[in-house]
């Protein structure tokens, strides 16, 4: 017996398979690569599509001889919902944020928005890692999470060649810009090829202005 398979039963099939596939979840920490000693700057943990998210819990650990937590706001999707009471601990480097919002919603989006300050000395880093992660849906069933993903943040991205120099250091902008070349086997592990913002930001070092 010979089967004809029209266009009609490969759109049917096609609906039944992309049906039955369900989206990764991943969470993960979105944050600069390179601040300046001193510098307050915002770090977002971030979900993937998820649907029907309506609690959540995380605890966020970094170096506390480097960063600061000065600031815990709500990210996009948690805007009509709440992220407190938090634990923050600066002396150990930990934060816990328990979150809630219903009706449940639906992502990509921020579940929060932390303000750091730099507070480390130039060439220091920390890592930002998550733990205890957990996502649920409104009918209280856990939602599976495929991913965590991390971020280190490094304080200095002006004095690349750690002399403590920053401002009309020809040392550091030639660094720069052999590394946005790809000339240099010598680079901050941030100063990738061909990125342009980096670049910039050492062109804005060099000449003092920050804005």
């Amino acid at each position: 017996m010979d089967i004809k398979i029209t266009a009609t039963t490969i759109s049917i099939l096609m609906f039944i398979f992309l049906s039955c596939t369900v989206s990764a979840v991943e969470v993960s920490v979105n944050s600069p690569q390179c601040v300046d000693a001193g510098d307050l700057f915002n770090v977002t943990i971030d979900v993937t599509e998820v649907d029907d998210l309506s609690s959540g819990v995380f605890t966020l650990t970094f170096d506390p001889a480097v960063l600061q937590v000065k600031s815990v706001e709500k990210g996009s999707l948690m805007n009509d919902g709440t992220i407190t009471p938090y634990n923050l601990n600066n002396n150990a480097g930990t934060l816990t944020v328990p979150m809630g919002v219903y009706p449940g919603v639906d992502g990509p989006g921020s579940l929060v928005i932390i303000t750091f300050n730099a507070t480390g000395q130039s060439g220091s880093s920390s890592k930002l890692e998550l733990s205890n992660v957990g996502l649920g849906d409104s009918s209280m069933n856990v939602i599976t999470i495929d991913k965590i993903t991390g971020a280190k943040v490094t304080i200095g991205c002006c004095d690349l060649n750690n002399d403590g120099i920053i401002i009309k250091d020809h040392n550091d902008l030639m660094t720069a810009y052999k590394c946005f070349l790809g000339l240099s086997n010598n680079c901050k592990w941030w100063m990738t090829p061909k990125n342009w913002s980096l670049m910039k930001k050492e062109y804005q070092c060099f000449i003092k202005n920050n804005n």
